[in-house]
């Protein structure tokens, strides 16, 4: 800590953390009082307003249809489907309200969020994608949230330019691929884990530029490889042939990677490439970056995750396209000066305490706004009207100490348990209600109405004919029952890959055994003799071999 920093207590969790003097540089220059909060709750506190995976049947208030939505029939507003809510039949301005100086600022704006019709599905520019969630740009995909421009993908998320694959996470221009996580520019892979630029790979980690490569890791441009010895392409292909599509062998080879992943694999402390000054993981072509995670092209930022081509932003989660001085919000794209925000699309300027904005300027406490200025809970102004109120708002929050941080956690529209929050820190229902969060009791799923178990499915997809699709499965490990639907077997058999025996959800939280937290420990490199020290997302009691930069530069290249 140097001398301009400052330690504080998280009003919180009520542990130390740091507030270091380039923060406080940030907040002069938005004009907000350093955080209360330290980063991980206040990463927490966002999170809570995030629901990307559970979905509900539901109607849209407006046209009665049945609709898919974020939202169960259970909460207090009414909700849209797409095409009313993006549609010219209704002003969002007759909902507005006058701000009210004998009340709170956070009570008026929860009146007009629970007034405002909600976005059914904040999914934007697809065609055939219909069970997804904060998806953008992208054609024919199913149960796929958090992601952008794919194509044929299904029970995936966080997907960049992907085509016709199958449980993903974390990948960026990944084809014709099956259950792998942050894997880059590759082609029919399966299980392979922080891999790029390979074809033909499974079971495999840290590939670069490989091709038919099985149960290998810290490779680079090799080709036939199996647990990193060489073969001939024949013995490669008569060794690999049985064990793709076959469901006992494929089991077996998962758990020889996990073995080698966690025992024999060297791990470099960060994924940092073609970085300056910049901590955290996942990082590409960053400048001053600290603290930030799944970025690329960010510029004097910290605690930002999923950013691309942002600068002088902090405390985000999707922020992109040029924007700059954000903070404390999620899914934001080419805005600038934008404090507290929930979704904000197209090109926004000082935009405070809203969600669902698009091309609005000078918006304060506002739901569902579009091509709009000088607006103050969905209410019109002059300029100067919406200055002299948005000054005694901006008083009182300050007073009560909430000017600066997010929407407060009693605001969120889900259960603790719906958010994305819950991927990340797992929490008890128990634990949840005692740290004030709601609850959703049930979050869809189907129980006790199986008419096959997981564990009886065929052995491979080639022993599997359509009549799976009238099949009820029972998940070999929660218990819960699904279906498989056309285009899923289709891309199965395309893939040869056996019918899963897991849930979706269940699936998830394996590939998310492979995935650090965003977050950073400070730790020494576990190369003998070596006194490097580093901040890396691998905690401490971890099992997998860590090296600084250094040794796993000597050791792998």
């Amino acid at each position: 800590m140097n001398n301009n920093s400052e330690s504080r207590i998280c009003q919180n969790c009520k542990g130390k953390f740091i507030v270091e003097s380039e923060d406080f540089k940030f907040y002069e220059k938005i004009k907000v009082p350093s955080p209360t909060f330290c980063p991980e709750c206040r990463f927490m506190r966002r999170m809570t307003w995030r629901n990307e995976r559970c979905l509900y049947y539901r109607e849209c208030a407006k046209c009665n249809t049945r609709i898919i939505s974020i939202y169960s029939k259970e909460k207090p507003f009414p909700v849209y489907c797409n095409t009313c809510w993006w549609g010219d039949k209704w002003d969002v301005i007759d909902y507005g309200i006058s701000y009210d100086s004998s009340k709170s600022f956070f009570s008026q704006l929860e009146e007009l969020f629970n007034k405002v019709p909600r976005l059914a599905l904040p999914s934007f520019k697809n065609n055939n994608c219909e069970y997804t969630s904060w998806l953008d740009e992208s054609k024919n995909c199913y149960m796929a949230f958090g992601s952008s421009r794919c194509e044929d993908v299904l029970f995936s998320e966080t997907l960049q330019d992907c085509k016709y694959s199958i449980d993903l996470t974390n990948c960026d221009s990944v084809d014709f691929s099956y259950n792998s996580v942050y894997c880059r520019n590759s082609n029919n892979i399966q299980y392979c884990v922080n891999s790029d630029s390979c074809v033909d790979c499974y079971f495999s980690f840290d590939l670069k530029g490989c091709q038919n490569c099985f149960l290998s890791y810290n490779l680079r441009h090799k080709n036939y490889m199996i647990f990193n010895k060489q073969y001939s392409p024949e013995e490669w292909k008569k060794q690999i042939e049985r064990i793709l599509g076959n469901r006992k062998l494929l089991k077996e080879s998962l758990e020889q990677f996990k073995k080698v992943f966690k025992t024999q694999a060297i791990h470099r402390f960060a994924d940092i490439q073609k970085s300056y000054n910049s901590t955290g993981n996942n990082l590409m072509e960053c400048k001053n970056a600290l603290t930030c995670f799944d970025s690329k092209m960010i510029e004097d930022c910290q605690y930002v995750t999923y950013g691309g081509s942002v600068k002088d932003c902090a405390d985000l989660y999707g922020v992109m396209r040029n924007s700059e001085l954000c903070y404390e919000g999620f899914s934001i794209t080419g805005s600038s000066y934008c404090i507290s925000v929930l979704g904000s699309w197209g090109q926004n300027i000082n935009i405070q305490y809203s969600q669902y904005t698009g091309s609005c300027q000078n918006i304060f406490g506002c739901n569902a706004i579009r091509k709009k200025s000088f607006c103050i809970l969905n209410k019109q102004y002059s300029e100067p009207e919406y200055k002299k109120i948005t000054e005694l708002i901006i008083k009182e929050m300050k007073e009560k100490g909430t000017y600066g941080g997010f929407f407060p956690i009693e605001m969120s529209p889900y259960g603790y348990n719906e958010t994305v929050a819950n991927v990340f820190f797992p929490m008890t229902k128990e634990n949840a209600l005692k740290a004030g969060y709601k609850w959703q009791d049930n979050t869809g799923g189907v129980f006790g109405k199986a008419t096959i178990l997981g564990n009886q499915l065929p052995n491979s997809i080639k022993e599997t004919d359509e009549s799976i699709l009238k099949e009820i499965i029972e998940c070999s490990k929660c218990g819960k029952n699904y279906k498989i639907v056309k285009q899923e077997f289709d891309s199965y058999r395309k893939l040869n890959v056996p019918i899963p025996d897991k849930c979706i959800d269940c699936r998830f939280k394996e590939r998310l055994e492979f995935c650090l937290p965003r977050k950073l420990w400070h730790r020494k490199c576990m190369k003998p003799d070596c006194t490097n020290e580093f901040e890396t997302s691998y905690a401490p009691d971890r099992p997998e071999i860590v090296y600084c930069e250094r040794c796993y530069q000597q050791e792998v290249y």
